[in-house]
């Protein structure tokens, strides 16, 4: 009674539509949950994340779960995520994800699956890797290998918030190092972050990951933007 109470009082609100859930919901409503608007790339080997990145990595596969817009409600989900807390948010869209995969027959593709890093400061002051929360999510239901401590942020920098491409190239192109090369030799990795912008930060990191030794790159992210 006491619980119902609380959720009268303070209700838990869709990431989406920040409307109250319902009983039995979680994170995102059943409504925003069936408009959520997917890009289906994994079904594509030439999508636009994959066009994004030509001539800078060698992508094997370029995977994002949504599309995100100005406006369109994965802008929502994205703020909650990174700045309210909803890290479990994150993990479920992880799973979401990472059961199309599945059935799609990703199962077999990646040895490791890592997280682009938060510099220590951030990760102390945020409390978590929205990242990793995704990375976590997929690596459960893809039953493959996560790691946090292979890709490390060595140096913290401005944020990437209205820069172009050319100064989020800059600002971290020399952010991150391989902590243990001995964890990706010939390994098939799976790189993930929340959000594709420009792809700087992408690039960035998974170059370092294959002069480290990784047999093969593919990134996956929550959300890629147009």
């Amino acid at each position: 009674m006491f619980a119902d109470f609380l959720e009268l009082v303070f209700p838990n609100i869709c990431v989406a539509c920040e409307d109250a859930l319902l009983k039995g919901e979680k994170n995102i409503c059943i409504a925003c949950m069936h408009k959520l608007p997917k890009t289906g790339f994994h079904l594509e080997t030439d999508n636009d994340l994959c066009r994004k990145l030509w001539g800078r990595v060698p992508l094997t596969y370029g995977l994002a779960y949504l599309s995100f817009k100005k406006g369109n409600c994965v802008q929502s989900i994205l703020h909650h995520i990174k700045y309210k807390e909803a890290k479990s948010a994150a993990t479920m869209l992880g799973h979401w994800y990472g059961e199309e995969l599945a059935e799609a027959g990703f199962c077999d593709k990646f040895d490791l699956i890592v997280p682009v890093p938060l510099h220590k400061k951030k990760l102390k002051k945020r409390g978590y890797n929205q990242s990793s929360c995704f990375g976590i999510g997929l690596a459960e239901r893809l039953s493959v290998t996560f790691s946090e401590t292979t890709l490390v942020r060595i140096k913290e920098r401005s944020t990437q918030t209205n820069k172009d491409r050319v100064e989020r190239w800059t600002n971290v192109h020399d952010l991150y190092q391989v902590r243990d090369q001995q964890d990706l030799s010939n390994k098939r990795v799976l790189l993930v972050d929340d959000v594709a912008t420009t792809g700087a930060t992408i690039e960035v990191c998974a170059n370092q990951l294959l002069m480290a030794g990784a047999a093969e790159i593919s990134i996956a992210v929550i959300a890629m933007a147009y």
